[in-house]
């Protein structure tokens, strides 16, 4: 045998064993071979879903049909795991729920036919945030793993604080958001940097109050006030004119008391 087709019975035979030895799948060139991990068992983990406080959401999950509509279990990774809504049997049981969701969740009954068990939750909560899981039972075999963001957001404030020679100090108010926010204030030309550091305010223990100070030390027409929510993609804006600093109109009177007296 050459040594040419020894060198590739050998390397055929390594392969073959590093398989039989450690049960994964390989990936191989004539250079290299990767290790890939099993296949989990969590669909779609990691999936995010956001929403606002008030509103409802469909948190989404779906399943092949055997001959009837499985039983359903919809649950949340809080720091004490809750069941959230229990259907067995063919209608929605009670007696495990969270008492924070009584009223609140349910299947879109008409779609189950389809394989379709997604949960919708009403009139939602800062609180209802978290990890929640779709099962089907028996086995409790997690069909679905996805993460729910509420936010509250709020129209933001700008306002004029005070006229001064060094000019117009406007502020902006973004009113008990959750996630907290970020602020932006822009003048004619783009972002301002002179502006000071966010104040924040703790309105209570679901949303806070972010504010943040500016003083315009040049002519500036117009002021944009833009607050985002990072995590929600959520973004408000709202814009003041702004006349002309402290020191336009004040000078302006005094030329004017002057002249009445020259």
């Amino acid at each position: 045998m050459s040594p040419h087709r020894r060198f590739e019975l050998h390397s055929c035979l390594f392969l073959l064993a590093a398989v039989l030895s450690f049960g994964t799948a390989f990936i191989f060139s004539p250079f290299l071979f990767l290790s890939l991990p099993p296949a989990c068992d969590s669909a779609g983990a990691g999936k995010q879903v956001t929403a606002r406080r008030g509103g409802t959401v469909i948190l989404p999950c779906s399943t092949a049909l055997g001959s009837e509509v499985p039983d359903v279990e919809w649950s949340r990774q809080a720091p004490t795991p809750e069941v959230v809504l229990l259907y067995r049997d063919g209608c929605e049981t009670f007696e495990m729920k969270s008492e924070d969701f009584r009223y609140r969740t349910h299947l879109i009954l008409s779609e189950l036919k389809d394989g379709n068990i997604s949960l919708r939750i009403s009139d939602l909560r800062l609180s209802d945030g978290g990890t929640y899981l779709c099962r089907i039972l028996p086995g409790r075999r997690v069909v679905e793993t996805l993460k729910l963001v509420v936010g509250a957001v709020s129209e933001p404030k700008l306002e004029v604080l005070s006229y001064a020679d060094d000019g117009v100090t406007v502020q902006c108010e973004a009113k008990c958001w959750s996630p907290e926010p970020e602020i932006e204030l822009h003048g004619d030309i783009g972002i301002l940097d002179n502006a000071g550091k966010p104040q924040r305010v703790q309105e209570n223990k679901d949303c806070i109050t972010i504010r943040r100070n500016l003083t315009l030390q040049a002519a500036t027409k117009r002021v944009t006030c833009r607050v985002h929510q990072v995590q929600t993609g959520q973004i408000k804006v709202t814009e003041m004119p702004i006349p002309g600093t402290a020191a336009q109109p004040r000078n302006m009177l005094i030329q004017s008391i002057l002249f009445l007296f020259v």
